[in-house]
């Protein structure tokens, strides 16, 4: 597994203050059930905050454990809290879908030069505001003007 540089680190930290507590480790500790809840929540986000409501004595020595399990990297543990870091992997698309450099995005989402002109043609992005996650994330939408 790579390591992660100090400016990652420092970004994912900064990150993980906004976020509340997703998964708690309970009385049944590190079992496979808590591994693999673990797991199906790596996969949906790549940072995650993991409590420790029992266990407290142990976390020093439960924390890089529960890192190596889960395939992830520990960014920080502070008081009954870890922070866990693994990056989505890069999936491959067919052919025929459009990935965001296809569908004229730039490496920050935006559309870069593709907003029309002032005939108003071209494509807009906006920001939903709608925040299904409950995590402050939002959405991008892209769409037609004309």
């Amino acid at each position: 597994m790579l390591s992660l540089n100090n400016a990652l680190l420092r970004d994912l930290k900064a990150q993980a203050q906004r976020l509340k507590a997703t998964l708690k480790v309970g009385k049944e500790g590190l079992s496979p059930q808590f591994l693999a809840a673990l797991d199906e929540v790596l996969k949906h986000h790549e940072l995650v905050k993991v409590k420790f409501d029992e266990f407290k004595a142990q976390k020093k020595e439960l924390a890089p454990q529960l890192a190596e399990k889960s395939g992830s990297h520990l960014v920080t543990r502070i008081g009954n809290v870890v922070v866990l870091y693994r990056p989505k992997p890069v999936e491959e698309k067919p052919p025929g879908q459009k990935t965001a450099e296809g569908a004229g995005l730039d490496e920050q989402g935006g559309l870069g030069g593709l907003n029309g002109g002032d005939d108003g043609g071209g494509a807009t992005a906006e920001r939903a505001e709608t925040d299904l996650d409950g995590e402050g994330h939002g959405e991008w939408r892209i769409a037609n003007s004309r």
